[in-house]
Order: structure tokens, then sequence, then C-alpha cells
């Protein structure tokens, strides 16, 4: 299985869909930021399964969960925007609640600087962001049998 995990868009709606359709993911991860941008996606992917959960910049759009909890392949996932757990300035907090719901892979935006922090119990994965006006990255997330997992920081 092929996961998508962007961040940060920030409207660059087009950027984010030129990535969904050159990775063709199973499922995109939508880590805040730019709600509406996923949902364009998920509109001209109607085959594209879109999770999303909102970003500090989403104050807007009520119905989208702040952090979300999944599981893929075996690989429980812990997904949130970051902001709550102050991850500009250090990753204890959000590496703990994420061990705490039991995640393997933890994934964050917010920062908009892609991170890829591979320990013995959990993977920390920011993907940057996808917003126009800087270097655009994502990562992609192959889930195999057994839940092994093998995660890629790429850039657009």
């Amino acid at each position: 299985m092929k996961l998508l995990i962007c961040s940060d868009s920030h409207g660059a709606r087009r950027s984010l869909l030129r990535i969904a359709e050159k990775e063709t993911p199973d499922v995109m991860l939508f880590l805040g930021d730019g709600l509406r941008d996923a949902d364009y996606v998920a509109g001209r992917c109607p085959a594209l399964q879109v999770l999303s959960v909102r970003g500090n910049c989403d104050y807007s759009l009520d119905g989208a969960p702040e952090d979300w909890l999944t599981e893929f392949e075996g690989v429980r996932i812990y997904l949130c925007h970051g902001h709550r757990y102050g991850v500009k300035t250090d990753l204890r907090r959000l590496r703990e609640r994420g061990l705490s719901m039991g995640a393997r892979l933890v994934l964050f935006g917010h920062t908009h600087r892609p991170l890829l922090r591979e320990e013995p119990e959990v993977t920390l994965l920011n993907p940057g962001s996808v917003g126009e006006g800087m270097t655009a990255s994502y990562a992609v997330v192959r889930l195999s049998g057994g839940g092994r997992m093998e995660c890629q920081l790429r850039s657009l």
C-alpha cells in the first residue's frame, strides 16, 4: 500500500494535485493548513481516499478533526498538524503523544520543514510544505504485510 503524506499547501492546490497525480497513491493523508486544497484533490481524484486533519490556519473549517488515529497494513498511524505540541521547538511532547496512542508512525506538519526521524519505537515524519513559493516537499510511505514500512521524503 502506498500512502502520500502532504501538509501546509496554503492554497497551492495545483501543486497538491500534481503530486497526487504523479505518485498515484492508495491513500493521501493531509496534515492541515490547506483543507480546501485537500478537498479539491479529492474532488478531482474520486478513487483516492483522502484523510485530513485541521491545522492552525484552517480555523474556519470546523468539520475536520484536529488529530486522527488510523491503521493500515498493521501499522498504527497518528496524524496531527503539530502546532498544539510545540513542534517548532521540540518533538518530545508529540513523540510521547504518539507512543501513548500506540502509534508506530507519527505524522505532523506546521514547521514547513521536512523531517524523517526513525527510532526503534516510533517514526516521526513531517513532509514539509507543498505551498507555492517554497520547494514543494512531501513524503511517501510504503506499507507491506507484517507491519513493514518504508518512508521517503520527496520534492516536486
